[in-house]
Formats: C-alpha cells, sequence, structure tokens
C-alpha cells in the first residue's frame, strides 16, 4: 500500500522554513530564494546592523574617538568574525560595507586605531596588501629576529655567527647554534636578521 503525503503536513503557513515535499519515497527540500539548503536565511542589512551593535560595546582605546570593540567571536588573529551570506566575514569589512559601501576587490580595510575587533567606520580606511604591510611596519608591529616566537638565535649569535663565518665552515656553525646550515647562509647574506 502507498501512501501520499501531502506538503502541508509537513509545512506550517507560519513557518519560515522552505517547503518540504514527498515525492517518490524521498523527502525533498523546496528551495526559495531567501533560504540556503540549510534552510538558513542571510541577515537583511537592518538585522546585520542591528546584530552588530548587540555584540558591540563602546571603549577608549586611546583614539581620537570611542572605538565600536566586537564582543562576538574572533578569528585566529584576534579580529572580530561574523558568518554573512554564508561565508564569514572579519566584522572591520562588514562596517565598512554597511556604512560606507562596497569594498572594491583586491584591497583589505585597515584601521587608524590598530585594534583588531573596532569595526567603527571612522576608525577605518582602504588600502591595498602593500599599503597595509607598510602601515604595519611604520606603527612597529613586525614580529623580527628574536621577539618571534620561534626564533632559535639572538642579536648576539647572529653577529658571531657572520664574525666567524669568515673563518669556519656552514656546517660547524649549523651543529652549533643548532639550526640548518641554510639558516646559516641567509644569516651570513642578510636575507634574513636584516636589521642586524
Amino acid at each position: 500500500m502507498t501512501v501520499h503525503l501531502s506538503a502541508s503536513l509537513f509545512r506550517d503557513a507560519a513557518s519560515p522554513w522552505p517547503e518540504l515535499l514527498f515525492w517518490g519515497g524521498w523527502l525533498y527540500q523546496r528551495m526559495t530564494p531567501q533560504y540556503n539548503s540549510k534552510g538558513i536565511r542571510p541577515y537583511t542589512t537592518e538585522e546585520l546592523k542591528k546584530h552588530l551593535w548587540d555584540k558591540s560595546h563602546t571603549e577608549d582605546k586611546g583614539y581620537v574617538t570611542l572605538c565600536y570593540i566586537w564582543d562576538g567571536l574572533l578569528d585566529h588573529k584576534g579580529y572580530g568574525k561574523l558568518t554573512h551570506n554564508y561565508r564569514d566575514r572579519r566584522v572591520q569589512q562588514l562596517g565598512w560595507e554597511l556604512y560606507r559601501g562596497p569594498v572594491p576587490k583586491g584591497v583589505c580595510v585597515l584601521h587608524h586605531c590598530d585594534q583588531p575587533r573596532c569595526w567603527r567606520p571612522d576608525h577605518l580606511f582602504l588600502g591595498s596588501k602593500a599599503d597595509n604591510n607598510h602601515d604595519r611596519d611604520i606603527k612597529g608591529r613586525t614580529c623580527r629576529g628574536s621577539d618571534h616566537h620561534l626564533s632559535k638565535l639572538t642579536k648576539d649569535k647572529v653577529l658571531a655567527i657572520r664574525r666567524r663565518s669568515l673563518t669556519e665552515p656552514r656546517r660547524k656553525l649549523a651543529e652549533e647554534f643548532g639550526v640548518t646550515v641554510q639558516t646559516i647562509r641567509f644569516v651570513i647574506i642578510r636575507h634574513v636578521w636584516k636589521h642586524v
């Protein structure tokens, strides 16, 4: 005996979920433009603005005006993160797009205030990746030398390697300092540790 079920058994008229259909022994989901395959509807612009404000607070971080600090999820670099249109987005990019307009492709959203969790539009500006790297270097946020958590060498060891490289083989120096021969070569030719 075959039982035919109508879609009305699976869908309440007031339900926000997509319509479910029974066809050929399988349950299918009829997709509507406002839902994805998991039945999740993306934020509207007003809902996104409300969500940003609900998950933020203002804080004085030493810049001219107060920062809008994101209290929600953070990515591995400490930047605010929010899922919008089915992909993870940085909060400062969403803040820029909501209040200033779209971010062109290949352009970064940079901070004047240097707070990764801040999304206040007047604390943000657009720039290329080169601008971002230059801004990082000017503000002294580049991790160099022994400040890097994986560094095996110090400034004194680097100077000793360069001095002794004139008379001793690289292999011997590498064994003594616990690094590879390639690292010794890079130290000598100033490919790494350029600032010393």
